[in-house]
């Protein structure tokens, strides 16, 4: 599996270029890489298909067969894979996100991928 890297401008240039062993001769920001299945930038599972290797979103996967990935429990329960695993590369300060209540941080993450 392939994560995804999101280049912020508050990111660093140097952490996460290292961990995963790509080049930064541009001195872009790297800010987070995602391992998960968001929408906006799902990781891709990497299948070898004779000699070549085929990207496959995995997002785009569970969809097609839910309850073999994520179970019966957790496709009943979220119908999504229910987490997102970021490693952050922080060179400005960020500010917390809370949300007061479970219910605020539906309505809020309802609304940010909206806008997205």
């Amino acid at each position: 599996m392939q994560g995804k890297v999101q280049h912020y401008a508050w990111g660093g240039m140097e952490y996460l270029p290292r961990l995963l062993s790509l080049p930064n001769p541009d001195n872009k920001p790297f800010a987070e890489y995602w391992m998960g299945a968001h929408q906006n930038a799902p990781s891709d599972l990497l299948v070898e298909e004779g000699a070549a290797v085929k990207a496959i979103a995995l997002d785009k996967y569970i969809q097609q067969q839910p309850e073999e990935t994520l179970g019966s429990y957790t496709t009943g329960r979220f119908g999504r894979l229910p987490y997102l695993l970021k490693i952050l590369d922080v060179k400005d300060m960020l500010s917390i996100q809370v949300h007061p209540t479970k219910r605020n941080a539906e309505i809020e993450f309802a609304a940010e991928n909206k806008r997205e």
